[in-house]
């Protein structure tokens, strides 16, 4: 009686939604983990049921499921044991949701909603629905009552290439026009950005559904931030022609449009959605939105640096000397980039090589064909004009083997040459967590095995390879034999 009391105070804490009844609610946890680690002690105690009743205490064998969908987990009758263990990760999981809400940066807040919904560490439908309700509410409260999305996503656009209307040492942060438009922005940016936020708080198995349909809505808002920016750009040529706009407010949009991209592609992995003829055009896709992701995160980093020129005198420094380490973890962001394009252009070549080798198994359409599926595969991404869509002639034409006159051999050994440059610049880089870990070993084994297959081992294999998404969930370790 004390816990679900306790617990009760808990969840009607968060409901209220103010910064203090929140911190209450967190105060909660502690206690409730106490008496439920007394419970799970003496629960052996209890009245035991009879397990061949087909009628257990709090489950009726009549109830529907037909709704779910398919890579839900089976709903099964919980043991108490299982049921104390269950409890116990609400709460653990509960610790997180106020970790979450303590942070500043959209960003941020952006992957650490994306981690917590990976498959390994989905989080009870529970604490998915407090963060949707205490992050992402549609009404204009503050993130989990201390900061609005609206803050939160200005700050980022500023960090990202701060635009003139951004920039207070600009007069044209103070113009009531150009106040005007910016906040019209961000103000029509606050509902697609909560949705946003959303689909990450579904259950993995939604997500790609979820991220389809919400590609055929972004589309007019990145209209709306292209016209802003080119109103804001003509009002910076006339008010302070030493700093252009540029494209900030686009630029920033296109970075999440294209993270969008790439989580749709690699959802396809988790779920095996695709077929072995599928996979080469997939990864070279994947490839092409991630060098337009890298792209953009350089073009909007130019745009502080030509700010900087025309600053003079001591205020020049010191905006140089201030935007100095921003610059070197933007530097990072890029060249992690890079490696993640190098890995996957390596796993290009070494699937190459297995075409070559006749190891993948071609398809034989009576009805359709490979465009059609290839359209099909990527339709989502053709509802929005920036990253600009690609085609199967694209493919054909960027990437088709068909006239590719060297050997299976050669592509070994240029994809091992893909994996030891990956390797080589991931060593340089200052981040170290488990995401980069796991990447590293995926790259080391990647590179063992094409070494091998390069001196012509197991060259008289006919099965078809496999791709192991074990050690990560975005790269794969490609297991020819």
């Amino acid at each position: 009686i004390n816990f679900i009391h306790c617990f009760f105070s808990l969840v009607s804490n968060l409901k209220k939604r103010t910064l203090e009844d929140i911190l209450l609610s967190e105060q909660e946890i502690p206690y409730c983990l106490t008496l439920l680690s007394n419970i799970s002690s003496t629960v052996h105690l209890g009245k035991q049921l009879d397990p061949a009743d087909p009628l257990i205490l709090g489950f009726h064998p009549l109830i529907n499921q037909h709704l779910l969908p398919p890579s839900y987990r089976t709903y099964e009758i919980l043991s108490r044991d299982q049921a104390m263990s269950l409890l116990t990760t609400i709460l653990e999981q509960l610790k997180i949701m106020y970790e979450i809400g303590r942070l500043n940066s959209l960003s941020e807040l952006f992957s650490a909603v994306l981690n917590l919904s990976s498959v390994e560490e989905s989080p009870n439908v529970l604490v998915r629905s407090f963060i949707a309700q205490l992050c992402l509410n549609n009404d204009r409260c503050k993130h989990f009552g201390s900061k609005s999305i609206e803050e939160m996503m200005k700050e980022e656009i500023r960090l990202l290439g701060p635009p003139p209307s951004l920039n207070p040492r600009s007069p044209l942060s103070s113009t009531p026009l150009v106040i005007d438009i910016v906040e019209r922005f961000l103000g029509n940016a606050h509902l697609p950005f909560v949705e946003l936020l959303r689909v990450y708080c579904q259950h993995r198995a939604r997500q790609r559904t979820m991220i389809a349909k919400y590609l055929d809505t972004v589309c007019e808002l990145q209209q709306e931030s292209e016209s802003t920016d080119k109103h804001l750009n003509d009002l910076a040529i006339k008010l302070d022609p030493h700093r252009q706009n540029v494209s900030c407010f686009n630029s920033w949009l296109v970075i999440y449009i294209t993270q969008l991209f790439i989580d749709y592609i690699q959802l396809g992995f988790e779920y095996d959605l695709y077929s072995p003829f599928e996979l080469h055009y997939v990864f070279w896709y994947l490839e092409y939105v991630y060098g337009w992701k890298q792209m953009t995160l350089k073009t909007a980093s130019q745009g502080p640096t030509q700010e900087l020129q025309v600053a003079g005198g001591k205020s020049k420094k010191k905006a140089r000397n201030k935007r100095k380490g921003l610059s070197k973890e933007r530097e990072v962001e890029i060249n992690f980039l890079q490696v993640k394009r190098t890995v996957t252009v390596g796993v290009m070549r070494a699937y190459e090589a297995l075409i070559l080798d006749k190891r993948i198994p071609q398809p034989n359409f009576e009805f359709g064909s490979v465009a059609l599926v290839f359209r099909n595969r990527f339709l989502p991404f053709t509802a929005v004009t920036s990253p600009q869509p690609l085609s199967y002639g694209n493919y054909l034409h960027l990437a088709g083997i068909d006239n590719y006159k060297g050997t299976s051999l050669n592509l070994y050994q240029a994809a091992a040459h893909h994996f030891v440059s990956a390797k080589v610049l991931l060593d340089t880089l200052p981040i170290h967590n488990i995401e980069t870990e796991k990447l590293l070993k995926v790259i080391k084994t990647n590179l063992v095995i094409m070494n091998l297959a390069a001196t012509g081992h197991k060259g008289k294999e006919t099965t078809v390879p496999r791709l192991d998404f074990s050690l990560n969930r975005e790269f794969p370790v490609v297991r020819i034999s």
